[in-house]
């Protein structure tokens, strides 16, 4: 039974690794997408806190 389980892994593991590397790289060009805007909107808060002063 253990055999049949290593055997399953042994076939299952690249088709897992090319999952969890998509779903990083998705998450990762996510992230940078919001933290650019995040940086955009705080520019933007800035510019026009110093017009006011």
């Amino acid at each position: 039974m253990f055999e049949l389980f290593l055997i399953i892994m042994i076939f299952l593991s690249p088709f897992l690794l090319l999952v969890l590397i998509k779903n990083y790289f998705t998450y990762r060009a996510t992230a940078k997408e919001k933290s650019l805007l995040l940086q955009d909107k705080n520019q933007k808060n800035t510019i026009v806190t110093m017009q006011k002063s």
